[in-house]
């Protein structure tokens, strides 16, 4: 079983939990992971969100239209990536033309669309050589 850590906006959850029942209905070996909450600077968040962050395999970016105005999101990615986890963007809405958190961008990631396989396949990837 791979963890992976979810990093997404918070109004984008209708669509992260769709994501996640399609993963769930898959037969990938995935366990998401995240910390959610309503304001980016509440106690202990940036304490809990690490923590989780270095027990998990991967960082999967659920991108939406404003994901990248998130400084949770930003902060998230920055510490996915010190922590040397391989960080993976994925688009929720691939009709929309949508801006690349700067993390990812400054990190040379390329967005990928919702495919559920291929994302799982890219997520085994990148966990192997991180093993």
């Amino acid at each position: 079983m791979r963890s992976v850590f979810l990093s997404f906006k918070t109004e984008d959850l209708p669509r992260v939990n769709l994501f996640r029942g399609q993963a769930e209905n898959s037969t990938n070996d995935l366990d998401f992971r995240d910390y959610a909450i309503e304001s980016p600077f509440e106690s202990a968040w940036k304490t809990n969100a690490e923590r989780i962050i270095r027990k998990c395999s991967v960082t999967l970016c659920l991108i939406g239209p404003s994901t990248w105005l998130s400084d949770a999101v930003d902060w998230e990615l920055r510490k996915s990536f010190e922590a040397g986890k391989a960080v993976i963007g994925v688009l929720l809405y691939p009709d929309r033309s949508v801006v690349t958190p700067p993390a990812l961008s400054e990190n040379g990631v390329t967005p990928m669309p919702w495919d559920i396989q291929a994302i799982a396949s890219e997520i085994e990837q990148k966990s192997f050589w991180r093993m």
